[in-house]
C-alpha cells in the first residue's frame, strides 16, 4: 500500500515538473503560437484530472497509512510512560525503540513524496510568471497573448495537490501537525499515569 502511494506521487510529480520544463523552454525560445498554447491548456487540463482522480483512487489508502503511523507512534508511547515492568525488559525497550523509528521513517517518506506534488505545482505556478514576463516583451499578437493569459490562469487555478482522505494536504507543515499531536498525547499520558499513581497510593 506505502509502495502504491508513493509511486502514485512521484509519477505526478514527475508529470508536472515536466510539463513545467516544456512550458519554460517554449517560452525560452520563442516556440509558441496561440494553437500551442490552446494546446497547453488542454494538456493542464488533463494533468489536473490525472491528479484528482489518482487522490480520489488512493484516498482510503493514504488515510490508512497516516493512522497507522500515529497508531504506532501512539502506542510506542504508552508503553514508554507505562509503570508496567513486563514493558521494561531490554526486548520490549529494543522493540519500542524499533517500532519508533520505523514509523518516523516510513511517515517522513510518504509525506514528502506527496510534498512534492503540491512543490512542484508551485514551480509550475513560478514558471508561469516568467512567461508571463517574456511574454510581455515579445511581439505577440492579440489572440496569443489572450490565449496565454487563459493558459496563466488556469495555472494559478490549477488544483495539484494531494490530500489524505480528502481531509488536509499532504505538504510539510503535516510534521508539525503530527508532532504536536504526538507531544500532547504523551503529556496526556504521562499526566494520567501519574494520576493513576497517586490514586493507587
Amino acid at each position: 500500500m506505502l509502495i502504491l502511494c508513493e509511486s502514485i506521487y512521484v509519477t505526478l510529480g514527475n508529470i508536472i515538473e515536466a510539463y513545467g520544463k516544456r512550458l519554460q523552454n517554449k517560452f525560452r525560445f520563442g516556440h509558441y503560437t496561440r494553437e500551442s498554447l490552446a494546446n497547453e491548456i488542454e494538456v493542464l487540463s488533463s494533468i489536473v484530472k490525472q491528479v484528482e482522480l489518482a487522490d480520489n483512487a488512493i484516498c482510503l489508502c493514504t488515510m490508512l497509512l497516516y493512522g497507522m503511523f500515529l497508531v504506532m507512534f501512539y502506542i510506542t508511547i504508552s508503553m514508554g510512560i507505562s509503570k508496567e515492568e513486563s514493558f521494561k525488559t531490554n526486548l520490549v525497550t529494543w522493540f519500542m525503540v524499533w517500532n519508533f523509528i520505523r514509523a518516523i521513517y516510513l511517515f517522513s517518506r510518504l509525506t514528502l513524496n506527496g510534498c512534492r506534488v503540491q512543490k512542484e505545482s508551485k514551480k509550475l505556478r513560478n514558471i508561469g510568471m516568467e512567461c508571463s514576463r517574456r511574454i510581455a516583451i515579445s511581439r505577440a499578437d492579440g489572440p496569443t497573448l489572450m490565449t496565454f493569459s487563459l493558459l496563466l490562469g488556469n495555472i494559478k487555478d490549477a488544483n495539484l495537490a494531494v490530500t489524505v482522505g480528502g481531509m488536509f494536504v499532504v505538504e510539510k507543515s503535516l510534521f508539525l501537525s503530527v508532532t504536536s499531536t504526538i507531544v500532547t498525547y504523551g503529556v496526556i499520558m504521562f499526566q494520567m499515569n501519574d494520576s493513576n499513581n497517586i490514586l493507587a497510593k
